[in-house]
């Protein structure tokens, strides 16, 4: 269980990465044509039995149009095993770009599991979607809208699959040209098929703080807590740090 929660708080810190003219870990950053960037989350649990390490690569191919690769390592079992538990791909396209709206049309392939030679050890997940919101020069308010599909082979379709609906709302507010403040709600809605419990949705929040060196490179720190539907909660503690350049 820390291993899968651990993958996920890296998932879900890499998930959103960093705005327009600067990297500052706004939700609805996409970088501009010829820009890379880079995030890199460091991820751990109050009880610090595990941590995470997920880092996201992209590049600006055109103003419009962003893609991105991703990886994360896990550390569980009070540190004495270790996984490369994660490989991300994935691509954003700004379908609306009115003025202070925004909206992107976003899709990800993400395979799981500790043995990327063998499928029967990975999960495979499918996911596409749309964000968007209104930003102005001092605060974004955003939401999203992600379907995923997840099965053991990246092309198995069939009806033995898991289905999950993933709602999102987050905000930033600038307090001056280098500190920030970032909060978040995800609800993961869980339709799972072949007598797998169905009691496995959860609900998300994050509540981060950010300083930026520059608009090209910030240092930020945040706090997860986690509600699952059987009754557990769980506490992450991350670190980020983003650059484009």
């Amino acid at each position: 269980m820390k291993k899968i929660l651990l993958t996920s708080l890296v998932a879900m810190g890499v998930a959103t990465a960093a705005s327009a003219g600067a990297i500052n870990d706004n939700p609805l950053y996409l970088p501009t044509a010829g820009t890379f960037y880079s995030v890199t989350d460091l991820v751990t649990d109050t009880a610090f039995e595990g941590a995470g390490l997920g880092t996201q690569f992209g590049y600006g191919i055109t103003n419009k149009l962003a893609v991105y690769v991703g990886t994360s390592v896990a550390l569980y079992d009070e540190f004495n095993e270790f996984a490369w538990s994660s490989v991300d791909l994935g691509a954003a396209f700004r379908a609306l770009d009115m003025g202070n709206w925004k909206a992107d049309i976003v899709g990800n392939l993400t395979v799981l599991g500790n043995n990327f030679y063998d499928k029967d050890a990975n999960l495979y997940t499918w996911s596409a979607g749309v964000r968007g919101g209104y930003v102005t020069r001092d605060w974004t308010l955003a939401g999203s809208v992600v379907y995923g599909y997840t099965n053991t082979e990246a092309f198995n379709w069939g009806d033995e699959g898991l289905r999950s609906l993933a709602l999102g709302l987050s905000g930033q507010y600038l307090i001056d040209n280098n500190w920030n403040v970032v909060a978040g709600l995800t609800y993961d809605i869980l339709s799972i098929t072949d007598g797998v419990p169905t009691d496995a949705d959860t609900l998300t929040g994050k509540l981060g703080v950010n300083y930026n060196f520059t608009d090209d490179m910030y240092l930020g720190g945040y706090v997860t807590y986690e509600f699952l539907q059987d009754g557990d909660k769980d506490v992450g503690l991350g670190v980020r740090f983003g650059v484009q350049f």
